[in-house]
C-alpha cells in the first residue's frame, strides 16, 4: 500500500472517528432538548451521521481489500415540511443555543475535513464521494444555522 493510500485511509479512520462522535453528541442532545421539532432534527441528524459512519466503513474496507473506492449515493434529510415544526415553545433557550452552536461547528469541520480530503484523492469514485459528504455537512450546517437564526431573532423553532 502506498503512502498516499495510508494517508487516506488515515483520514478515512479520523472521519470515521467524528462521524461516531458526532451521531453520538446528536442522541444526547435529543435527551436534552425538550422542543419536539428540535428533537426530530437532532434525531434525524444521529441517523444521518450514522449512515456516513457505515459508507465510510464500507469505503474503507473496499481500499484495504480491493485498492478501489466506490461509488456512493448521497442521502437526502428526512424532515417534514415546515408549516409542521415551527413552534414558540421554547423554555430553555440558551441550551438549545449552545447545543445548535456546536452543532455548526461539528458540520462546518465535518465539511472541511472531506474537502481536504478530496483534494487528496485522484480517484473519480473517491473525489465524487468526498465531494458529495462535503455537500451533506454543509447542508445539515445550513439547517442548523437556520434553526439558530429563527430562535435567536423570532424566539420560535423553524428551518
Amino acid at each position: 500500500m502506498s503512502e498516499v493510500q495510508l494517508g487516506i485511509l488515515d483520514a478515512i479512520r479520523a472521519a470515521k472517528a467524528a462521524e461516531q462522535k458526532a451521531a453520538q453528541y446528536y442522541s444526547e442532545a435529543v435527551h436534552k432538548i425538550e422542543l419536539p421539532a428540535a428533537k426530530l432534527l437532532f434525531e434525524q441528524l444521529a441517523a444521518f451521521e450514522n449512515y456516513h459512519f457505515q459508507k465510510l466503513d464500507e469505503l474503507e474496507k473496499s481500499l484495504i481489500a480491493e485498492g478501489k473506492f466506490m461509488e456512493y449515493e448521497g442521502r437526502e434529510l428526512e424532515l417534514p415540511p415546515l408549516h409542521e415544526v415551527k413552534s414558540k415553545t421554547v423554555s430553555n433557550p440558551g441550551t438549545l443555543m449552545e447545543i445548535i452552536t456546536l452543532a455548526i461547528d461539528t458540520e462546518a469541520d465535518a465539511e472541511q475535513a472531506y474537502r481536504n480530503l478530496a483534494e487528496q484523492t485522484t480517484d473519480a469514485y473517491g473525489k465524487a464521494m468526498c465531494l458529495q459528504l462535503a455537500s451533506e455537512e454543509e447542508m445539515h450546517g445550513r439547517i442548523l444555522k437556520k434553526a439558530y437564526w429563527s430562535l435567536n431573532d423570532r424566539g420560535e423553532w423553524s428551518w
